[in-house]
């Protein structure tokens, strides 16, 4: 199970290339309560160059996956890590000075959902036009292959797309943990 996550994550977060859903089970809690002072734990995080912060659990992994899809963008990161009832990961991904996905955010933040929802084999389930700082956003949620449901928040800002996601079951979807990392993401730049 915690392959599917991992692949899930891997093949949605922000819709640009495959991410992978850190799988719900075993280390992520669902076969064992979740002690109650879990987010005591987590801390800020902010990559070298993300320009982001978030709060996460501790020792997100981060990566530097290739790909040559997505609004022109070649190299893309992903952090992730594993809560104890959801798999959480940002990705973020730079577009060339070229890129022209500004002048029409709201076209390009759809294309993204629907590639998300299309890498995940999920159902969209609903979807609200969001704002960051006054960056152009998208929230929206899908149903995924083993009861999972993935809620997934996308930005644009500057020649940046960002991607916040969260997998989890019914219990982890709107936890605190969910509301903590979805709520402490701050871009810096």
């Amino acid at each position: 199970m915690k392959q599917f996550i991992h692949a899930a994550i891997r093949s949605a977060c922000g819709g640009i290339a495959a991410l992978s859903l850190l799988v719900l089970a075993g280390s992520t809690g669902c076969d064992s309560r979740p002690p109650a002072n879990a987010l005591a734990f987590w801390k800020p995080f902010s990559p070298p160059g993300g320009n982001f912060s978030v709060t996460m659990p501790p020792n997100p992994i981060v990566e530097t996956p290739k790909t040559s899809t997505g609004f022109e963008a070649k190299t893309y990161r992903i952090v992730s890590a594993m809560s104890n009832l959801a798999g959480l990961a940002v990705s973020y991904s730079d577009q060339p000075p070229t890129a022209s996905f500004q002048k029409d955010a709201k076209k390009v933040l759809d294309s993204v959902k629907k590639q998300a929802v299309s890498d995940l084999r999920g159902e969209l389930i609903s979807e609200k036009a969001i704002s960051h700082k006054g960056y152009p956003g998208i929230e929206f949620q899908a149903s995924v292959k083993g009861g999972f449901t993935v809620r997934q928040r996308i930005f644009l800002a500057n020649r940046r797309l960002y991607s916040l996601m969260v997998i989890a079951g019914s219990r982890g979807l709107e936890s605190p943990e969910a509301k903590t990392f979805f709520d402490s993401f701050q871009i810096l730049k």
